[in-house]
């Protein structure tokens, strides 16, 4: 007995020793190497072998990428790893002119054409709220060629409401062909889903599952009014951007610093060679943050926000940057007042229909969409003349009139040849009721001016959202409505529940959702409203971070009036000539590559995601070697004369001064604390 009795005492002891030691060797490790206190579930890993599958493209070759993705082998019970590969293929399509014609493979993402799959490991993690609801998604993607002796970290968000895939095509691609490790956050946005009368949700790899609030990626808050709202209002869909109550965007920031505090981790713990002594750490690994749109906003955010430097440096595309209500500066002397997103939305959600009627907007897509849209566009027309929103004695007129409010609100006239595309895909309605809802940090039932979400049958009216649609949305979706089938619903319209399209108001016209989106805008020019713009508004200081802003100077989404130009003006008067942020901006670039998919956009515009990855590649060798970051510049791509005809060249960035005074295609950017000029 005595001997078991010191075997165990014994024993017990090097125990106690462990425990006593164990806190010493915690202490003892770098910050970046100890398990950040956000991540409490387990960090699920998956490896890919990079033949059948991988980091990059989910095993797709660029063909693939290219053309319809092959059905899954059981439509109604996607696998995991069929839903990922699905939401790459999306994600690409989405964002991306992949066609060899538009360049993509030839002048840039030339490793895409070689098919250079990459083999390495992908990390998730859960980030939850006190109630243990999730606040966003992480992931970690470490490439098998990642250089331990040269270690890079690009820190990355998904664009729009898109999910936690939403910036593979765009940043992941170049990064893992640096081999670099990725670090993304979906911003807490992504593609979270709950159908209300089926009480069914997502898991974060995107199964359907009765909703439980451990599993689900969105769960709307179950409550009494939750459940009279949806008997009234059956079929009905809540999603985690428009409805989680949370004004996420004010955390878009944290939860990129977030992402590269797990990157580091993650590096730390599963890629750190026992017999090298080193860690990880901000002295010794480059990390870059990265991103486009909505992610290019929060990459922003967050460089603000670093005051321990997680970020080196950043590069950011199209970035959806929040100022101050009514930020003014001058633009080529002449004074820009600028309005956020959501409130330049609403207007054009109104005026913009009508508006793209005006005979001296060049719409490249007139031919295929007024025959669908035309007398739509017209009633809108009417019946703002109707409310006297607008005065005149034909259809032109008023058009006319509508445009002059489209431009008192901030629209640029680069931007009118996409007005009638965007209000023939309800881009403005999208927009306007999924921020308004967020901003305004509000639940599906609170029923913000009776709008809604919902699958809907030929007729616009709301039914059950077919299996394969449910079972598929984690891939499909762009986390905004309308998609995949899914419309904004005015829940009352004349003859019961509608699609807007399909809308009627109570003189049985079609209206298109107007009685409600002028509630709307009640709603976004609130105080509450206001007041919560500008507890987004940014600071502008971005301590002294090398940074190259990229924005298309035709975009309509993201102006650059709105945004680029002035977040530009708001940096430097913070820092002033000790700002090291670049400002590129490209004449014929839009926010949508994806649209030159349609072939007579393409003699409009060119892409822009090819500047994207010149200004990461500049990046990367200022952050390598100290070379120099480029002037602020203006180029100017001529346009294809031909929709069938070949991208054959785009100038580059011009990477000095000398350079850039020396081309015909650029000039020279002046930002100081008044504006931007722009040699005209």
């Amino acid at each position: 007995m005595q001997p078991m009795i010191y075997i165990r005492l014994t024993s017990l002891l090097v125990m106690l020793s462990a425990c006593t030691d164990n806190p010493k060797k915690i202490l003892d490790l770098p910050v970046e190497a100890k398990k950040p206190s956000f991540a409490i579930d387990p960090i699920h890993e998956t490896k890919v072998d990079g033949i059948s599958d991988d980091l990059v493209s989910a095993g797709l070759h660029v063909n693939q990428l290219r053309t319809k993705l092959a059905p899954t082998e059981d439509s109604h019970n996607p696998t995991p790893s069929e839903l990922r590969r699905g939401a790459y293929h999306q994600n690409y399509q989405s964002l991306l002119a992949l066609a060899e014609q538009d360049g993509y493979g030839q002048l840039y993402a030339q490793a895409m054409t070689a098919n250079r799959f990459v083999a390495g490991s992908e990390y998730l993690l859960p980030v939850r709220y006190n109630d243990h609801s999730i606040a966003a998604l992480l992931m970690v993607q470490v490439p098998q060629h990642f250089d331990a002796n040269k270690p890079c970290l690009i820190v990355t968000a998904s664009s729009g409401s898109r999910g936690i895939y939403g910036a593979v095509g765009v940043v992941g691609a170049w990064a893992l062909h640096q081999g670099c490790a990725v670090a993304t956050t979906d911003k807490g946005t992504g593609t979270g889903f709950h159908w209300l009368t089926e009480n069914l949700a997502q898991t974060t790899t995107g199964l359907v599952k009765t909703g439980t609030a451990s599993e689900s990626h969105f769960l709307a808050n179950a409550s009494a009014t939750l459940s009279e709202y949806t008997e009234k209002n059956p079929y009905r869909i809540a999603t985690k951007h428009a409805h989680g109550g949370k004004k996420i965007e004010r955390e878009w920031g944290p939860f990129v610093i977030q992402a590269a505090q797990l990157g580091f981790y993650v590096l730390n713990q599963y890629h750190q060679d026992p017999r090298q002594p080193n860690y990880f750490t901000r002295e010794n690994t480059l990390t870059l943050g990265a991103a486009i749109s909505n992610g290019g906003a929060a990459i922003v955010h967050a460089a603000e926000l670093d005051s321990d430097n997680w970020l080196d440096a950043i590069v950011v595309s199209e970035p959806n940057v929040f100022l101050p209500n009514n930020f003014s500066y001058q633009f080529n002397g002449r004074t820009i007042s600028t309005r956020s997103l959501p409130q330049r939305a609403i207007e054009y959600a109104i005026y913009g229909a009508c508006s793209s009627l005006a005979k001296q907007i060049d719409s490249p897509l007139s031919e295929m969409q007024l025959p669908y849209f035309g007398k739509h566009f017209a009633n809108r027309c009417m019946q703002l003349k109707t409310l006297d929103l607008i005065q005149g004695d034909n259809q032109q007129t008023l058009a006319q009139a509508a445009l002059a409010k489209m431009r008192a609100a901030g629209l640029e006239r680069n931007a009118e040849p996409l007005l009638m595309t965007s209000s023939a895909i309800g881009l403005w309605e999208s927009i306007a009721v999924n921020y308004a809802n967020s901003y305004l940090g509000l639940s599906v039932e609170d029923n913000l001016c009776q709008l809604s979400y919902a699958y809907v049958d030929q007729t616009g009216q709301p039914i059950a959202t077919p299996s394969a649609v449910i079972k598929h949305l984690f891939s499909s979706s762009s986390g905004i409505v309308p998609t995949s089938g899914l419309q904004i619903i005015n829940n009352q319209s004349l003859d019961g529940a509608r699609s807007l399209f399909f809308s009627k108001n109570p003189a049985g016209q079609f209206d298109a959702g107007l009685t409600n989106l002028l509630c709307l805008r009640q709603a976004i020019n609130s105080n509450a409203f206001e007041e919560h713009v500008n507890q987004l508004a940014f600071s502008g200081n971005l301590h002294r971070k090398p940074t190259l802003l990229v924005q298309g100077g035709s975009d309509n989404l993201i102006q650059p009036s709105q945004h680029g130009r002035a977040y530009a003006t708001l940096n430097y008067r913070v820092e002033g000539d000790n700002s090291q942020l670049r400002y590129i901006e490209v004449d014929k670039s839009q926010h949508f590559d994806a649209f030159l998919n349609y072939p007579p956009l393409r003699t409009y515009y060119t892409p822009l995601h090819g500047y994207f990855e010149q200004a990461l590649d500049i990046m990367l060798n200022h952050l390598r070697d100290a070379s120099p970051l480029p002037p602020s510049q203006y180029i100017v791509v001529e346009r294809l004369r031909d929709m069938n005809q070949a991208l054959a060249k785009q100038p580059d960035i011009a990477l000095n001064s000398d350079n850039l005074s020396g081309l015909r295609s650029h000039q020279a950017i002046t930002i100081n604390k008044v504006g931007v000029t722009i040699p005209e």
